[in-house]
């Protein structure tokens, strides 16, 4: 979970309500890169960025089911406050559409996933 909601905080907008974290890190490895062409301490600087923007990595039991999240996150819809949470219907239909069987708790997880990408909580002193 905390790989996923790390992922989902670098894409939310900034107070410009345009610029993501992910936006402005990618920028400023690419910025070190080119202006430290011959200096190693910008390139260590755009290697450590580049290492935060990857992230914790998620374990690999949990891979499939953030394949599967990708296959139906956003496809609930839309509200006014952005993107409809992932219903039951859609996840049927998904089933159903890809003739996968997932189980109770691979649909609960899914569910869950959803949730967090959506509405990411804030970052803890025990994100990895």
């Amino acid at each position: 979970m905390s790989t996923l909601a790390y992922h989902a905080r670098l894409d939310v907008a900034g107070k410009d309500g345009k610029t993501t974290g992910r936006m402005h890190l990618v920028g400023l490895a690419r910025r070190y890169r080119e202006q430290g062409k011959h200096d190693a301490a910008l390139q260590a600087k755009a290697d450590e960025i580049e290492e935060e923007l990857a992230g914790p990595r998620s374990p690999p039991a949990l891979q499939y089911l953030l394949e599967w999240l990708e296959e139906v996150y956003g496809r609930s819809g839309t509200t006014m406050d952005g993107l409809a949470p992932l219903s039951w219907s859609c996840l049927d239909s998904w089933a159903r559409m890809t003739q996968r069987d997932p189980t109770h708790a691979e649909l609960l997880a899914l569910l869950l996933l959803d949730a967090t990408k959506r509405n990411p909580p804030p970052e803890s002193k025990h994100d990895g």
